[in-house]
């Protein structure tokens, strides 16, 4: 319904323009109305034509507005969503994390054949030759340092403020 105010908490862009949007339907309503319950006197100083012209302007303006506010909030979003999978698949071509059927992190290897040259399911050799194995605790809840959103891990941007973890 074009005739609330939204706020876009990734957008704020999108909210400003939300924010002019409702502002011209509330001029459709005082030119309008204003001529239908005389507002300030002003059938004596527009005509009708003057008034329906200038509410059906304003009216247009603030559809035309609410759904730029709408494509610049989906564009925000598509493009939050984009950089979070470049960094997800940039962090993955290194490493990744998965839940094995013991419920305990193991990591596989970005390379063929790191286990087998001397390393263990880490990928690392404990000092005096001997292996490490995974933790069996669950990460540690994170959260956004600018914002403090809680973040999912394996997250390179905070998806509320869209800064970098």
């Amino acid at each position: 319904m074009p005739f609330v105010f939204y706020r876009y908490k990734k957008a704020p862009l999108a909210t400003v323009v939300s924010f002019i949007s409702t502002m011209c339907f509330i001029g459709t309503i005082y030119f309008i109305g204003g001529y239908i319950f005389n507002y300030d006197n002003m059938r004596e100083e527009l005509s009708l034509g003057t008034c329906i012209a200038a509410g059906l302007a304003c009216a247009a303006a603030g559809i035309a507005l609410h759904f730029a506010a709408e494509a610049l909030a989906k564009s925000k979003a598509r493009k939050l969503a984009e950089k979070a999978a470049r960094a997800s698949s940039a962090t993955s071509g290194r490493s990744s994390f998965s839940s094995g059927s013991t419920g305990s992190a193991t990591r596989t290897a970005a390379t063929a054949g790191s286990t087998a040259a001397g390393g263990t399911a880490t990928g690392r050799t404990a000092p005096g030759g001997s292996t490490t194995t995974g933790s069996t605790t669950p990460p540690a809840a994170r959260f956004c340092r600018k914002c403090g959103t809680k973040v999912e891990e394996g997250d390179a941007f905070c998806m509320n403020c869209g800064s970098k973890l």
